[in-house]
Order: C-alpha cells, then sequence, then structure tokens
C-alpha cells in the first residue's frame, strides 16, 4: 500500500463514508479487492472496487461555496427578487433630486 487519502467535510470534519488507497500493484489491488469486497466494518457492508477514473480531479482552489444550481452558487437564505417589479418613480425621483441653490 503506498497511500491512503480518507475524504471529510471540509467543514465539520466528518468522514463522507468513502476513502482512496494507492496499491503497489494491481495483483495487490485485486488481491485486495477480492478479500474485502462486501465485508462489514462498524456494522456497514464495504464496498472496493478499482477507481473509475485514471486520475484524481484537480484539487479546488479557494473554498468551498456549497451547492450549486445551474452555474449559480445558491446561497442560504437566497431568496428570488420579482425582477418585473421596481421601484417607484417617485424614489427616483427623490434621489436625484438636486437643490438649486
Amino acid at each position: 500500500m503506498l497511500d491512503v487519502n480518507v475524504i471529510r467535510d471540509p467543514f465539520t470534519q466528518d468522514t463522507r463514508g468513502f476513502g482512496f488507497v494507492t496499491m503497489e500493484s494491481s495483483k495487490e489491488a485485486q488481491a485486495a479487492i477480492d478479500l474485502l469486497n462486501k465485508t462489514e466494518l462498524d456494522h456497514r457492508q464495504v464496498t472496493v472496487e478499482f477507481s473509475k477514473r485514471s486520475r484524481a480531479h484537480e484539487s479546488t482552489p479557494g473554498i468551498y461555496l456549497g451547492p450549486t444550481v445551474g452555474k449559480r452558487t445558491v446561497s442560504p437564505g437566497f431568496r428570488r427578487r420579482n425582477l418585473s417589479r421596481s421601484r417607484s418613480r417617485s424614489y427616483h425621483r427623490k434621489r436625484n433630486y438636486r437643490s438649486n441653490k
């Protein structure tokens, strides 16, 4: 075994229930799969399989921003604004009013 990486939640540091193990050879990896797949650990069934990716994802730059919808980040307390409504004209007149004194 060369490396072990247990995935954790970025805020709470609790484990997310999965991880990655890098083995020295394909034979060692296959032996680990044969020995450990579908076994029980802490009353939970363990699934051991080869990675579906040939390499790891690039690390995320910056900070975790939470879930996204489409390409927008959804922040807690986000409220959709009714874009068809605008402020009254009197508000704009008061705001742009300059005295001629």
